[in-house]
């Protein structure tokens, strides 16, 4: 892998990282949340409990989603490190030697990195350069075993 690091960007020139949700993330988190408002303001009018728990469960999703365009995301920081944000925000720097195996998934993959999974959604929109490092160093465990 080249040791300098492209960064991908979003269509208005902003990092985004190595590994992100795409705007269309955002686009459902904005639908999801304004179904379950719209859901919430007629549960109020009809005093219903069931379009009150819809609600609840429209808006918890449509935030889940917000959370998981702005906050997941890879940043690959040198040849060896990379660091993984998670939907809640909380960053985690990595070593890619480190990285033990990959479980496919038809939503959700799991990158196992230590002891830690990683998941990496059927959504997500990953560089080329990340690709090439997670490849490189699956190969050379599948060598070493």
């Amino acid at each position: 892998m080249k040791s300098k690091v492209k960064k991908l960007k979003q269509d208005k020139g902003k990092v985004r990282g190595d590994m992100y949700q795409p705007a269309s993330m955002l686009t459902l988190s904005i639908l999801c949340t304004a179904i379950g408002v719209a859901c919430g303001i007629g549960a109020v009018l009809n005093f219903s409990l069931y379009s009150l728990i819809i609600a609840l469960l429209f808006v918890v999703l449509g935030v889940f989603l917000f959370l998981l365009w702005k906050n997941q995301k890879i940043i690959i920081l040198s040849d060896t490190q990379f660091e993984y944000s998670c939907p809640f925000g909380k960053k985690f720097v990595y070593n890619f030697k480190d990285i033990k195996g990959l479980k496919k998934g038809s939503v959700r993959s799991r990158l196992f990195v230590g002891k830690d999974k990683i998941p990496v959604y059927s959504t997500s929109i990953m560089s080329k350069d990340l690709i090439t490092a997670i490849d490189s160093a699956l190969k050379v465990k599948k060598n070493v075993k």
